[in-house]
């Protein structure tokens, strides 16, 4: 990590954001994750209801996590989302009832509310701070490949330690959370953020929470049939 300070800041936190990335996507548990939850809460039923907490309680969150990245900075929204997917991560890997899952699935959908419009926009000021706007969809499109790259290793992995138990995987997956928590606290807060005011009506994080929330998506519709 030493290296990482002689990197000019604008390249330092572009590859600690694609590491990050890389390991926020690597699940093991990604391919057993609903047959674990099955397990757990003891019906399909209950198991895929594990998807839908977070899914809603994700979508409760993104307007206030939106409005308090604008404030304290992308990346203590960073740091506080990477330290909610410890936590629902522990949670899910101790099972053993419904309820810790469930409690689990409201730190994750916690987390994902702050990962959600931070996460580009740390790195968008991040390019922008070195005049090079221009090239951030080229650094969002290689970011972006890291969560592709991670899942299918991942999940291959995954697929291994479930043939020994399925809570071995889920273990196992906590520990690249604790990567993100780790490579969170070395990137640097992007000048462009921390040098303006923040105005609440015009807050960019929160913008694009907005945005989100009035667009609607089909994956609430499907909640909304499940639970009638």
């Amino acid at each position: 990590m030493y290296l990482l300070y002689t990197i000019p800041m604008t390249h330092r936190n572009i590859r600690l954001f694609y590491l990050f990335n890389f390991f926020l996507d690597f699940r093991l548990f990604a391919a057993i994750q609903i047959l674990y939850f099955t397990q757990v809460a003891g019906s399909f039923a209950l198991g895929m209801s594990i998807f839908s907490i977070v899914t809603v309680s994700s979508a409760l969150l993104e307007l206030p996590t939106g409005i308090l990245s604008d404030f304290v900075g992308r990346k203590k929204t960073i740091v506080l989302g990477s330290s909610m997917n410890i936590a629902a991560f522990v949670l899910y890997a101790l099972g053993g009832h419904y309820w810790v899952l469930a409690l689990g699935a409201l730190f994750d959908g916690a987390a994902v509310a702050f990962f959600s419009g931070s996460n580009d926009a740390f790195l968008y000021e991040t390019v922008k701070e070195n005049g090079e706007e221009e090239k951030y969809p080229h650094y969002s499109g290689r970011a972006s490949s890291m969560f592709q790259i991670a899942l299918a290793i991942g999940s291959l992995l995954g697929g291994f330690a479930a043939i020994i138990s399925f809570t071995l995987a889920m273990w196992l997956s906590v520990i690249p959370q604790i990567g993100c928590l780790i490579i969170s606290l070395f990137m640097l807060e992007p000048k462009v953020h921390s040098n303006k005011e923040t105005n609440i009506k015009i807050a960019p994080a929160a913008q694009l929470r907005i945005a989100r929330i009035l667009i609607p998506k089909g994956t609430f519709l499907l909640i909304l049939v499940f639970f009638i």
